[in-house]
């Protein structure tokens, strides 16, 4: 789930902790093709897998998850989509399976 040399469905960028280990448990009970990243590692896992889907949440520093978001939009347009979490959803604090 986390190979950096593969190719990825869903590439997750989540400051929340919380929120980020949620997304983790999902994605491996569900059988998606994931990668969660810190923030300086999008470009390059990006730059290899143009039409995956960008998911950014963040509660510290939202300005430069946004600016991240729209120059990667511009470059690969037609292929990637990204999808940005508000702070207000990032309030999840507990989750139970």
């Amino acid at each position: 789930m986390n190979d950096k040399n593969s190719r990825h469905d869903l590439i997750f960028c989540i400051e929340n902790e919380d929120f980020r280990e949620y997304l983790k448990f999902s994605c491996q009970s569900s059988g998606y093709n994931a990668i969660f990243l810190a923030v300086e590692n999008i470009p390059r896992i990006i730059s290899e897998n143009t039409e995956a889907t960008l998911i950014l949440q963040s509660e510290k520093n939202e300005g430069i998850f946004f600016d991240i978001g729209r120059k990667l939009k511009g470059f690969f347009f037609k292929d990637l989509k990204i999808w940005r979490f508000s702070p207000i959803l990032s309030k999840i604090r507990t989750w139970e399976p």
